[in-house]
């Protein structure tokens, strides 16, 4: 039944998380969460500064992209969970952050009521909220991301 299913699934993350707890796993995805966001901050702050010719910040919390954190962690549990070659962990997670950009463009505009990033004017989007051009850097940006942790963490 939908309740005991429900209860297997609310054991079974009990399960995952007091064993990450145990392991300390948690504080590393804190802390890369943390690190992610920061970097993101700065990426997306130098990013818009230039674009608009003037220090442009714009997040929801000063100094730090959630967006970039909560993005980061997941490539990194994706890499760490699959056994794929580099050019599929590539592709696949750029897809998945450029999902990730939008489920997280809409949430803010629905729930928070806010649009942080509006690509209507440019080729290609979808409703302002992905475009073509900015769905390419997060593939730079995974394989980047994919290089780099590839020689730390898995």
């Amino acid at each position: 039944t939908a309740a005991q299913i429900g209860f297997l699934t609310d054991t079974y993350l009990r399960i995952v998380v007091h064993t990450m707890l145990k392991r300390g796993i948690m504080l590393e995805y804190i802390l890369l969460f943390v690190c992610f966001g920061l970097a993101g901050w700065v990426v997306d702050t130098l990013y818009r500064s230039y674009q608009e010719g003037h220090y442009a910040p714009y997040t929801l919390i000063p100094y730090f992209s959630i967006i970039y954190g909560l993005g980061g962690v997941l490539l990194i549990i994706f890499f760490k969970t699959t056994q794929l070659p580099v050019i599929a962990d590539v592709v696949l997670g750029g897809m998945a952050a450029t999902t990730l950009e939008l489920f997280g463009g809409i949430f803010c505009k629905k729930v928070l009521k806010k649009k942080l990033w509006d690509y209507s004017q440019h080729q290609y989007n979808y409703y302002g909220y992905i475009d073509i051009q900015h769905t390419i850097y997060w593939f730079v940006l995974t394989a980047v991301v994919r290089m780099i942790f590839a020689y730390f963490l898995i």
